[in-house]
């Protein structure tokens, strides 16, 4: 059985593409930001966790979460981009 290809995506504002159309969070921006350009190269589905103003220690806390919650190791090849704020 071939295994989903997903990219989970983790980070502030910048990883989330806020700003990209001139709003803060929209699909659009998620769509149109690095991450998701990213999975399209990499032929993956784009999971983006990033939210503005999260902190490192949030992004780690979310990427964990995810990945405890909803990452089924027989089904789904999962590859994480984290994205670590200043």
């Amino acid at each position: 059985m071939m295994k989903e290809k997903i990219l989970l995506i983790v980070g502030c504002s910048h990883a989330a593409g806020n700003e990209i159309d001139g709003t803060g969070e929209s699909e659009y921006n998620r769509e149109h930001a690095f991450g998701a350009k990213l999975a399209e190269r990499l032929h993956r589905r784009p999971i983006n966790m990033s939210l503005g103003g999260l902190c490192n220690q949030g992004i780690a806390r979310s990427a964990m979460r995810w990945i405890d919650r909803h990452w089924d190791k027989e089904t789904q090849d999962l590859m994480v981009l984290v994205c670590w704020t200043e």
